[in-house]
């Protein structure tokens, strides 16, 4: 069973497919160490800021998303380690080597220059010495004949080091999401946009399961113009093909701790919270007020409406009110 068992929401089994994961990862290693190379020898004519490592970044990328899906990765930890290892094997890696071959090919002068312009001949020192040397006009390395412009470049190697400093991230985030170990798969997904002014309504019909009124509420197209307005996002988890499994659902862009606060104001004052989230039958939810009011003390305790778990018959009425979302039905009954 996904999740806990009686649990209002997902929670991870913190497991992985560790013959899998492990192989990935090691080849993953070995990825990022070619890909790093590969930015060492390009950067002398092939170097612009920021872009350059991006794409020269790509398969490492691939390879993060790898360990982690096909890994079947739900331990955050892992999937930290991973991501570190191979984004900073990548970038940070390439500065390594940079900094051993110009150590290898410069001779004492070279050397008396890194120390007094990088402060030392470590390879803080050396990137020190990249940074105060380097023109930002320029493709290449920094032992140019333009102009150096030092603030320039910090900023864009400090840029680089930052994304590639919290890129891991990226896989912390893709093993947060929902999987069915008795299906040994992933939840597919589908999201659907509205408007900041159908908050309240949005938040008030998701924890009442009332997918009538749901459905009638306002949704904007997915494109780039509306993500830019900060609107809300309803995200639905789903196993694909199989109408008996649970549903989760995710409600983004809503403050969801005023709003319980707003429905249950002698709740707020008295600050008393439900300790066991066990205690959520979702199977009640549409006809029982108290697990409605224990769900949204839940929430405010949570912060955040994620992955909350619904039935599968409330997952075949949302459905049938949101045809858009393409969930699997549970046939109906003859």
């Amino acid at each position: 069973m996904e999740g806990q068992p009686g649990s209002a929401f997902y929670k991870s089994d913190g497991r992985l497919s560790l013959l899998p994961f492990v192989l990935l990862l090691l080849f993953g290693i070995v990825v990022s160490v070619v890909m790093a190379v590969v930015l060492l020898i390009v950067q002398d004519y092939w170097y612009y800021f920021i872009i350059t490592p991006i794409v020269l970044s790509l398969p490492v990328w691939a390879m993060v998303y790898a360990i982690v899906h096909v890994g079947k990765c739900r331990n955050v930890v892992a999937a930290g380690v991973a991501g570190v290892l191979l984004f900073w094997i990548f970038y940070f890696g390439f500065w390594t080597l940079d900094y051993g071959v110009f150590r290898l090919s410069c001779d004492e002068e070279g050397l008396a220059a890194l120390e007094q312009m990088g402060g030392s001949t470590s390879l803080i020192g050396y990137f020190h010495f990249r940074c105060k040397t380097t023109s930002v006009e320029d493709v290449g390395s920094s032992l140019k004949d333009e102009k150096p412009d030092p603030f320039g470049a910090y900023m864009f190697f400090g840029v680089e080091s930052l994304i590639f400093l919290f890129a891991p991230i990226f896989s912390i985030v893709m093993s947060q999401r929902v999987y069915y170990p008795d299906l040994r798969r992933w939840a597919a997904s589908k999201a659907v946009c509205m408007p900041k002014t159908v908050a309240e309504a949005a938040f008030s019909a998701l924890v009442a399961e009332d997918w009538d009124a749901f459905s009638q509420l306002p949704r904007l197209p997915a494109n780039a113009q509306n993500v830019k307005k900060n609107p809300i996002q309803f995200k639905v988890e789903y196993a694909k093909d199989t109408p008996n499994a649970s549903v989760y659902l995710t409600l983004t862009g809503v403050n969801a701790k005023a709003m319980v606060d707003a429905m249950y104001p002698e709740q707020q004052k008295e600050k008393r919270f439900i300790p066991d989230e066990a205690l959520l039958r979702t199977e009640q939810l549409a006809s029982d007020g108290d697990a409605q009011h224990k769900l949204c003390l839940a929430i405010r305790q949570r912060g955040s409406v994620k992955q909350y778990r619904i039935s599968p018959a409330s997952a075949t009425r949302l459905a049938e009110r949101l045809p858009e979302l393409k969930l699997p039905q549970t046939p109906a009954s003859t």
